[in-house]
């Protein structure tokens, strides 16, 4: 398995190097966010379960098109894949697909309480997702993360309060530590566990 960490990683922290920290800020908004928010990107056949109540959640908050949606049903012991026509679930940028309910022997849609749930319980789905530009609230965090991280190069940057007698001290976070308001920032692009 190949380490966690290079020398050429440590070169780059001690040097300073803005490039590595940018990656690195990104990772961390990219983890707390629990998504890949930037770029835009196309994602095929990513594996789903299908809710009791035909909802499938991606994992993303920006979803811009839904090229197909696969559905794994059961028959006999085997399943069958089934794509779905476009007029049979609809699609929200947040994040979810619904499947439509199914329609009577009359053609009259049917109520809530005639709804059963689909066969699936899994689909393959083909979307894309993640901004063409990333939103500023982001960039604004990222580049507060960045700018204290360097600033702690020159130590004692993250003081924010000091007495000589009788010796009082105050830090600020340190590092990649995201506080309380960047997290509410965040908070709108933050994919919650469903």
């Amino acid at each position: 398995m190949n380490p966690l960490l290079s020398s050429d990683d440590l070169d780059s922290y001690q040097s300073g190097d803005p490039d590595w920290y940018l990656g690195v800020v990104g990772d961390v908004i990219r983890s707390v966010c629990r998504w890949h928010v930037y770029p835009s990107v196309d994602v095929v056949d990513l594996q789903c379960r299908i809710e009791s109540d035909g909802t499938i959640m991606l994992p993303s908050l920006q979803v811009t098109d839904v090229q197909s949606v696969t559905v794994q049903t059961p028959s006999g012991g085997v399943f069958t894949n089934v794509v779905l026509d476009p007029t049979q679930y609809v699609w929200d940028v947040a994040g979810f697909i619904k499947i439509i309910q199914p329609l009577d022997v009359e053609g009259v849609p049917a109520t809530q309480i005639d709804w059963q749930p689909p066969l699936a319980q899994s689909a393959s789905v083909s979307f894309t997702h993640g901004y063409t530009v990333l939103p500023n609230d982001i960039k604004t965090v990222g580049m507060e993360l960045v700018t204290r991280a360097l600033d702690e190069r020159q130590v004692p940057s993250n003081v924010t309060e000091s007495t000589a007698g009788p010796f009082r001290i105050s830090l600020a976070e340190s590092g990649m530590v995201l506080d309380v308001d960047q997290i509410r920032r965040l908070g709108p692009y933050t994919l919650v566990d469903f």
